[in-house]
């Protein structure tokens, strides 16, 4: 499994936890529940944000890594003429 792929199944599953999170909050339950939700919720927003900010650092790398393969193959093609 690559590493994008990898990315895209965490954050389906942070979405599933945070869905059912915030149905558990709407449901009567105690307070002290209700805080223990609250801060699994905070956990799982700020994992998405991470896995967030990890997909585009991903995406300049493959765009930077694509644009090195592109020089390599003109200095490659250069050379050979």
């Amino acid at each position: 499994m690559d590493i994008l792929t990898t990315l895209n199944t965490a954050h389906s599953a942070i979405k599933i936890a945070r869905e059912t999170f915030s149905t558990l909050l709407d449901s009567k339950i105690e307070e002290k529940a209700k805080e223990k939700i609250n801060a699994a919720m905070t956990n799982i927003g700020n994992l998405q944000d991470s896995l967030f900010e990890i997909r585009n650092e991903l995406f300049q790398l493959q765009t930077e890594r694509d644009n090195l393969k592109k020089e390599l193959d003109e200095v490659n093609n250069w050379d050979s003429k």
